[in-house]
């Protein structure tokens, strides 16, 4: 009865994981989409006359490379990375609202889905973690006999 509930125990840790990456996944675009979308306006404004100033364009060309760099960090599991790229984005939107250079309506729907991917990677990110953890508590499935099925892929794969 035990080998039983191991194994059935073995597929919930399974299909965690693989829930956990998904909402990491999410996130991960989440952060590729906002990171675009600082640097790609930046880039656009040189075909203008007179362009923006230079320290326009270093201030947002470095904050595009800090939110690529943490959401890549987040995309193979960063805990801290995730929630860093939650909070940065929060208090880019409270600055940006304070200082009155955009109303927090404008693009709301854009606003919430970027919100919402960068929580689901924050989520995944801690649950990628407590599956990890809990998968210490099941013991290994047995060893298969030759010709035993088909074979059996790790758990845990590693990120490429």
């Amino acid at each position: 009865m035990t080998e039983i509930s191991d194994t059935r125990r073995r597929a919930e840790l399974r299909g965690r994981e693989s829930v956990a990456r998904w909402r990491i996944k999410t996130g991960l675009w989440a952060g590729r989409v906002l990171a675009a979308m600082t640097v790609l306006p930046i880039l656009l404004s040189f075909t203008r006359t007179g362009g923006p100033s230079t320290t326009t364009v270093v201030s947002q060309l470095i904050y595009g490379a800090i939110v690529l760099f943490a959401a890549e960090r987040a995309g193979r599991g960063g805990r801290w990375a995730a929630a860093f790229l939650l909070g940065l984005f929060l208090l880019n939107l409270a600055l940006i609202s304070a200082i009155g250079a955009q109303s927090l309506t404008d693009g709301i729907v854009l606003k919430l889905a970027i919100t919402f991917c960068l929580a689901q990677g924050v989520w995944g990110t801690f649950a990628l973690a407590r599956v990890q953890r809990d998968a210490l508590l099941v013991p290994p499935a047995p060893p298969r006999e030759a010709g035993d099925g088909p074979p059996r892929r790790p758990m845990f794969r590693a990120e490429s």
